[in-house]
Formats: C-alpha cells, sequence, structure tokens
C-alpha cells in the first residue's frame, strides 16, 4: 500500500472532511498504489491548497485537483474560458488551477528548481498534472473541453479523469508519464529529497532554538491575554521578534484543543518572507512549522483566489482593464472576498508585520474574511515607515483597530550617534506629520548604545537621476 502523509486514519480527525471525490480517490489510490508512491493530502506548501500530491522516487511528481462538479452546470465560451451555465458568470479554469500549483512549485517553494528549468526545460516534465472530475463520465468531459481540442497545455501536460475511467490501468498510464530512462536523470535524489523537505516539513524542538531575553514590553505584548492588538515600535525595537514569539505562544495555547492549529503571518515585502522565517525558528519553544504560513499580501491573495476557484484576468491596457482596476478588482475587493467566505478556510491567529505599508481593504479583507471567529488578530508597524504614502489619522496611520497602540521604544539597532542622527531628521521633517519617537535607552544583553560610534556626510555635487518605472 503507498504511504499516505498525513494517515488516512488522521484525514478522518481534520474538522473540514474530505468532499466525496476526495474520499472516492484516496480509497482507489489506497487500494491501487503499492509502497513505492507516497500520496500527499492537502499539503503544506505556504498557501498552496492542493488537493493531491503524489510522489515516486526516480519517476516524478503529480499533481491532482479534485472536482465534485455537474459538468452539465458549466460550459467553455469562445474566449476559451469556464462558465457556470445558469449563471453565466466566470469561475477559474480547473486546468489553469493545477498549472498554477504546478508553476508554484517551481518558481516559490522548492529550492533552485526554477533555476534548473530555466536552462533545462526537461526539468518542467518531472511534474505532471490531473484533474479528476468525481461526477462526471469521460462522455461528458470530451463534450465539455471540446472548445480545447486544439489546446496544447491540455493534450501534453494535463489528464482528465472522469469516475468511470478511474481504473488501475488508466491511472498507471497517467503516472507512468512522469517515468522514463530520462527522468531518473532530471529528478534526482537531490530534487526528491527537496519536494519531501517541503511536503513534510520537520518539527521545531525546542533546542532548535536561541533563548533571547525580551525587555518587560515584549514580555507582555507576547503573554497578553487579549485576542486583538496594535503594536507600535521604532525602528530596530524587536517588533519581528516580538511578534513571531507571540505566534508560538498562542499557537502552544490553540494546540491543547486543537490538533493543528493554522497561524498566518503575513508581510507586505516579498523578500521579508524568509527572514521572517528566520526569526521564527529561533524561537525557543516546540512548533510544527507546517502549521505556519509566511507570505507577503498579494501572493497570498494570489494563491487564495486560486485555491477558491476564482479566475484571475491578467490586466492589459488596450483591453479594458487598466493596472489599478485590476488591484482594485482582487486585491482591495471586501465584497469578493465576503461573498466567496464559505470557501475560505480561516486561519486560528493572524499577525501581519510592517502593516504601516497596507491599504485599509487589505486589513478588512484578511480580519473579515481570513479570519477564525474569537481568532487572534494583532499587527506590528513603525508609522515613520510609510513610504507608500497610505492615509494618517491625528498623526498615525489609519488601522481597523481601534484604541492608542502598545509601544516598544528600546531601539536595539543604532549606537548614540545614529540614534541622535534619526531623532534629529523625524524633528526636521516628521514633526507636523507623525508623534517624535521618544526612545528608551535601556540596556538589554551587550552593544546596545554603548559605542558612541560615528557619522560622515558626503556631499554629491551631480547627484546621477534615477529613472522611476
Amino acid at each position: 500500500m503507498a504511504q499516505f502523509f498525513p494517515p488516512i486514519s488522521d484525514i478522518f480527525l481534520f474538522k473540514i472532511q474530505p468532499t466525496e471525490g476526495e474520499l472516492a480517490l484516496l480509497r482507489f489510490l489506497e487500494v491501487n498504489l503499492d509502497e513505492h508512491y507516497e500520496v500527499y493530502f492537502n499539503p503544506y506548501l505556504n498557501g498552496d491548497r492542493p488537493d493531491i500530491i503524489i510522489l515516486r522516487k526516480e519517476w516524478g511528481a503529480l499533481i491532482i485537483e479534485v472536482k465534485d462538479w455537474n459538468l452539465e452546470s458549466y460550459f467553455i465560451d469562445e474566449n476559451k474560458k469556464w462558465r457556470v451555465l445558469h449563471q453565466n458568470t466566470l469561475v477559474k479554469s480547473p486546468i489553469s488551477q493545477v498549472c498554477k500549483y504546478k508553476e508554484n512549485l517551481f518558481e516559490l517553494h522548492i529550492d533552485n528548481l526554477l533555476n534548473l528549468k530555466i536552462n533545462n526545460i526537461k526539468y518542467f516534465n518531472i511534474v505532471k498534472c490531473a484533474i479528476y472530475f468525481h461526477k462526471a463520465t469521460k462522455e461528458q468531459i470530451n463534450t465539455l473541453i471540446q472548445p480545447l481540442k486544439n489546446d496544447k497545455s491540455l493534450r501534453f501536460n494535463i489528464d482528465l479523469l472522469s469516475n468511470d475511467s478511474l481504473t488501475k490501468e488508466n491511472f498507471n498510464k497517467i503516472f507512468f508519464k512522469t517515468h522514463s530512462a530520462q527522468n531518473k536523470q532530471y529528478f534526482t535524489d537531490e530534487i526528491y529529497n527537496s519536494f519531501k523537505r517541503v511536503l513534510t516539513p520537520t518539527f521545531h524542538m525546542q533546542n532548535d532554538g536561541n533563548f533571547i531575553e525580551y525587555n518587560k514590553k515584549q514580555k507582555e505584548i507576547i503573554s497578553k491575554p487579549i485576542k486583538e492588538m496594535r503594536v507600535k515600535g521604532v525602528f530596530g525595537s524587536g517588533k519581528t521578534t516580538t511578534l513571531v514569539a507571540r505566534a508560538v505562544k498562542t499557537y502552544q495555547k490553540l494546540k491543547m484543543d486543537k490538533l493543528h492549529p493554522k497561524i498566518l503571518i503575513l508581510t507586505y515585502n516579498l523578500t521579508l518572507r524568509n527572514f521572517i522565517r528566520d526569526k521564527l525558528i529561533q524561537v525557543h519553544r516546540d512548533f510544527e512549522i507546517a502549521d505556519f504560513t509566511i507570505i507577503n499580501y498579494h501572493q497570498f491573495i494570489k494563491a487564495e483566489l486560486n485555491n477558491m476557484e476564482i479566475e484571475m484576468e491578467i490586466p492589459h491596457k488596450n483591453k479594458g482593464m487598466e493596472i489599478e482596476e485590476y488591484y482594485d478588482k482582487y486585491y482591495s475587493n471586501e465584497q469578493l472576498f465576503a461573498k466567496n467566505k464559505d470557501k475560505i478556510i480561516p486561519y486560528d491567529a493572524i499577525y501581519i508585520d510592517e502593516i504601516q505599508d497596507y491599504k485599509r481593504s487589505w486589513m478588512n479583507i484578511i480580519k473579515d474574511s481570513f479570519l477564525a471567529p474569537e481568532g487572534e488578530y494583532i499587527i506590528f508597524g513603525d508609522e515613520k515607515q510609510n513610504i507608500y504614502g497610505n492615509p494618517i489619522k491625528n498623526k498615525d496611520i489609519i488601522t481597523n483597530i481601534l484604541g492608542r497602540p502598545t509601544e516598544l521604544k528600546i531601539c536595539h539597532r543604532s549606537d548614540s550617534k545614529i540614534r541622535d542622527l534619526t531623532l534629529e531628521f523625524q524633528k526636521t521633517l516628521f514633526s507636523k506629520k507623525y508623534e517624535l519617537d521618544n526612545m528608551v535607552n535601556e540596556k538589554i544583553g551587550e552593544g546596545l548604545f554603548e559605542k558612541e560610534g560615528y557619522t560622515k556626510y558626503t556631499y554629491f555635487l551631480n547627484m546621477p537621476i534615477i529613472p522611476t518605472i
């Protein structure tokens, strides 16, 4: 029998149970696959939620999307868009959906796989895709996809399975496409192990982290019994360090009553994702890394819309949709997510870093549509780092948390000269716009404000003009 992750017995303990089609496919795989196959159900992919991924060493990977659709209710229009018949509304193409999961494996999830693909396109063939239409016959599928008969991606990359074609013989033909004499050359043991690491992340032991001495205010934020809070902090005050410590503390509380609490940590800048992950694994506690999703806002929304089967139309200036309209339609559209809330798997706790970079509508989408009832919602930021010019009121950024924020005033990053320069800069440019920082000079460990340091000014007479994009 194939190896299942998690074990099938554990899947029945999930709060959200498998659909009828997912269950039927899992039972089929249980009976028909041998021990060489590894079946991952709803694997952790940092925002992506493919239904099933199957691995076989030296062969490759197969992503399967399961649809319990009545195909008589769908049609594909002349532009190859999938639509619901009685409403004539767009729905995400399951072909696009499963292809997006494959694309993200290469571009986001598996280290170095994108570079390998760029240098040799044959690496792209180590991952295949399939869609299982549980309530459809082979004839119904063929009728539906007539408008796609010349679609190369369908012919060469996607296999479509129906209820009456789900046989061991047909399935072996599909998976055998991942295996060839050449494929062993590309789906190397190193790449296989990379897939394993991503699909089954390790348990983080307390001793894997570092002992961190938090100051009094940080300890208060980490342990405060409150479901909603905004934390404001000066530069270098340890906001991110405090955020991940609070997230793990809350996770451990939730773990007492729930098998796998789901924690979401959001940032704005994609490059900060790895920084936050590094901070997380420094926490001196036990926790399951797979239960934490760390991602930037735009990638999170794209992944969730894909999970929710909502098609994102590509903006094109000459085809009726401007870039601003595109962003408003998908990233800032509170009604879109409220209307599709039943398709969303909520998070038990949500933490946002660099909240000053977030639009108010983004905050509302995250809090109102992705937070579980009674879930914890805590945001961190510094209004003086508001580089995108988001609206302010009473010298502060506008958020969806009422009341004054809790403040971190101790800067752990700068010596006294740099600190003084920073404060003078604020007095000169920010005095009418923001409240000035009131930094506390408190020693925590070594190196904080111990060195006088120095500042050096360089005057550029002919400063080159930096073009804007």
